[in-house]
């Protein structure tokens, strides 16, 4: 989109970052410049259009985080019975707790790389070495 008194574009892309173990909710909208960090969940229908921190909750139209401090583990506890649910109200493993260390990626700088790609093949490689890195908090957003 361009603006019709001086040909300046108004509405320029941006790209959608999101984190590692990440819930998305039903529905849930991220649009342009979206960032979700690694461990947050994205309640049903929630339109996420700025940074949600790692280890969080956002929820509502626009999005806006409800909650921090949060992580949750990948089974589906809807059909348990109660003794079930009573052994899984504790989780004692922190391997779904994200936090800043040597190994997070600079968003900005990997953007700087993927605009240096001149070529479909380039940015295949790029997502490639992307795809590499597997280092737990690569996703940490503050």
């Amino acid at each position: 989109m361009y603006a019709v008194g001086n040909h300046q574009r108004i509405n320029p892309s941006a790209s959608i970052w999101v984190g590692d173990h990440v819930w998305l909710g039903e529905d849930t909208l991220l649009l342009k410049g979206a960032r979700v960090g690694s461990g947050s969940i994205l309640a049903a229908r929630a339109l996420i259009t700025k940074t949600v921190p790692s280890n969080s909750t956002a929820a509502g139209v626009p999005g806006r985080v409800v909650g921090t401090g949060i992580f949750w583990t990948r089974p589906s506890v809807h059909a348990y019975s109660q003794a079930q649910s009573d052994r899984t109200s504790f989780e004692p493993k922190d391997d779904f707790i994200y936090a800043r260390d040597e190994f997070v990626i600079d968003v900005n700088k990997l953007e700087a790389e993927l605009d240096l790609a001149e070529d479909g093949l380039a940015r295949a490689a790029w997502c490639k070495r992307l795809d590499e890195l597997t280092a737990k908090n690569r996703f940490f957003i503050a």
